[in-house]
C-alpha cells in the first residue's frame, strides 16, 4: 500500500476525506453527460455513505465491530457496487432496473442496521439521525432513477 501511494500520490481510501472524494468524483463529469457509473449522483452518494459507515462502525464495541459492524460495512458497500454493475448493463433497461432495485433494498437494510445501532446505544443519536436522513435521500434518488431510466436512455441515445 505504501509503495503504491508513493508512486501515484493517491491516498488510501480510509485517509481520504468526504470532501476530497467529492472533489475527485466531480472532476470526472464533463458537459453533464454520464460517461461512467462514477458520474451518477446516486453512486457518489452511496460511495460517500459507505465510507461514512466504515468510520461509524469503528466506534462500536469490539465484539460488534466484527459482528454487526461487518454486516453494516458489507451492506453499505453493496449499494455503490450494484449501481456500478447495473450501469455496466445499462443497455438492458430490465437489467439496469434490477440492480437499482437491489441497491434500493440494501438502502432499506442499512436503515434496519441503523435502528439496531440506536437500540443498542452504540453511538450518539445525532449520528444515526444524520446517516438515516442521508440513506433516506439516497433511497428516493434511486427510486427516481429507476422510474426515469427509460426516458433518460432515450435522451442519451438522441444526444449521441
Amino acid at each position: 500500500m505504501t509503495l503504491r501511494r508513493k508512486f501515484n500520490g493517491a491516498k488510501h481510501c480510509t485517509e481520504a476525506t468526504d470532501t476530497e472524494v467529492r472533489y475527485q468524483r466531480s472532476e470526472v463529469r464533463m458537459n453533464n453527460r454520464i460517461y461512467s457509473y462514477r458520474d451518477l449522483e446516486v453512486y457518489q452518494l452511496a460511495f460517500e455513505l459507505a465510507l461514512s459507515i466504515h468510520r461509524f462502525t469503528m466506534k462500536f464495541p469490539k465484539h460488534e465491530t466484527y459482528e454487526m459492524g461487518q454486516q453494516m460495512r458489507n451492506a453499505s458497500k453493496r449499494i455503490p457496487a450494484c449501481i456500478a454493475e447495473g450501469f455496466g448493463k445499462k443497455d438492458s433497461e430490465l437489467e439496469f432496473k434490477r440492480f437499482i432495485s437491489i441497491s434500493h433494498g440494501s438502502v432499506q437494510e442499512m436503515k434496519v442496521w441503523l435502528e439496531f445501532s440506536e437500540a443498542f446505544q452504540y453511538v450518539r443519536e445525532r449520528e444515526i439521525k444524520e446517516l438515516w436522513e442521508r440513506y433516506d435521500k439516497l433511497g428516493r434518488k434511486l427510486y427516481r432513477l429507476k422510474e426515469s431510466w427509460k426516458t433518460y436512455s432515450r435522451k442519451r441515445d438522441s444526444d449521441i
